[in-house]
């Protein structure tokens, strides 16, 4: 049982580290969203509470701009809702790889994954499918195999 949690733990620092060079760029758009937010006459708190809530940063611009422009909340509902259809297929591409993981874990994953991150995480599920042995156990990789039934 400590393997696992051993390997959970490996699992997650090759994520953190995998992930880390992509938020160089977090703290930049985050003060262009601030500003633009302040801006438009949001609260600070609101934009506050906005970022810890919505992460998809082309949504929070858009809001922000359509808030400017005084648009309603069912133009900015409809407007988000279509921005972030991306993440539905993030999501349902993701979902062979984790189905193993309990549904909270699954919801919260969902919930969290930005483009940065999907990137990372589908690169890094994709090499292990290469690297692992088919069943049969040639040692060959998925692609491998096609190619020689070809």
């Amino acid at each position: 049982m400590a393997h696992t949690g051993t390997s959970a733990r490996r699992e997650f620092l090759a994520g953190c580290r995998d992930e880390a060079p992509l938020l160089l760029g977090v703290a930049p758009f985050g003060m262009i969203y601030g500003i633009a937010a302040l801006a438009a006459g949001v609260p600070a708190w609101l934009a506050q509470l906005a970022s810890a809530i919505v992460f998809a940063g082309a949504a929070q611009l858009v809001i922000v701009q359509m808030l400017a422009a005084g648009a309603g909340f069912v133009p900015i509902a409809l407007t988000s809702g279509l921005l972030n259809l991306r993440h539905v297929l993030y999501s349902a591409s993701m979902a062979d790889y984790v189905h193993h993981l309990p549904r909270r874990w699954r919801l919260l994953l969902a919930y969290v994954l930005t483009d940065e991150a999907y990137a990372v995480a589908v690169l890094r599920y994709q090499r292990r499918e290469t690297a692992t042995p088919p069943p049969g156990g040639s040692g060959a990789s998925r692609e491998s195999a096609s190619e020689a039934s070809a």
